[in-house]
């Protein structure tokens, strides 16, 4: 369905129409989901280029095509040219969006990701934690949204080497998710998935099968698959 519509907008409108760019967005998007990352690289990096071409990069769609671009950069192992795409958006972003907006979070939870697979874990933290903040202001503390930041962080300080930081900010993100009006929460599964881990990779193995097997009662829950099989 996404093709065809690419088609056809390509047949009225021409290659470098934005609303083209939006058909490649969307579709690169999707095959990002499906592990296509060739695929999805392609019409993400099309989008980028008629946007930066057509609205210039200081338009919001520039920065968030340039976001999608720089994650699918980041999976196919190519860091540098994500950390450059994702501190432009982070810069430009605070100029064209305010430093208060909840996209310019996105973009920084993107790019804390980011250095934080580079190993720069100093700048990382505090990137995410800027981003956060404006969670927390624009959502409130007991956001969903800021939950996922409060995940974002635990992954941070695990990959730096403080596991039970990494545990406290997940568990503080499920105590969110238990209260979330929106139950059985979706999110709820994979964050009990996360802390299982850690608690596995701190040799924590009781507390790692007790929160596989609440984090499996979630994924049911929802209707989500079961992805792994555990021999703790």
């Amino acid at each position: 369905m996404l093709q065809d519509g690419l088609k056809q907008r390509l047949e009225i409108c021409g290659e470098n129409h934005p609303d083209v760019a939006n058909s490649y967005l969307d579709l690169g998007c999707v095959e990002y989901k499906l592990g296509d990352l060739k695929a999805s690289l392609e019409h993400l990096e099309d989008a980028h280029e008629i946007r930066m071409s057509k609205l210039g990069a200081n338009h919001p769609e520039t920065l968030s095509s340039a976001a999608n671009l720089a994650v699918v950069l980041l999976s196919t192992g190519n860091s540098r040219q994500a950390l450059e795409l994702l501190k432009g958006a982070v810069e430009t972003g605070k100029i064209v969006l305010g430093n208060k907006n909840p996209d310019l979070a996105q973009y920084k939870d993107d790019y804390a990701n980011a250095l934080c697979a580079d190993k720069q874990f100093d700048l990382a933290r505090d990137v995410q934690t800027d981003a956060n903040f404006i969670r927390k202001v624009a959502f409130g503390p007991g956001s969903r949204e800021y939950a996922s930041g409060l995940r974002s962080l635990a992954q941070i300080e695990s990959a730096s080497g403080n596991k039970k930081a990494g545990r406290q900010l997940l568990q503080r993100a499920i105590a969110i998710y238990n209260a979330s009006p929106q139950q059985p929460d979706p999110d709820l599964g994979d964050t009990l998935d996360e802390l299982a881990f850690m608690y596995a990779e701190s040799n924590e193995l009781e507390s790692a099968r007790q929160t596989f097997v609440l984090a499996i009662r979630e994924k049911l829950k929802t209707g989500n698959g079961v992805s792994y099989a555990t021999s703790l």
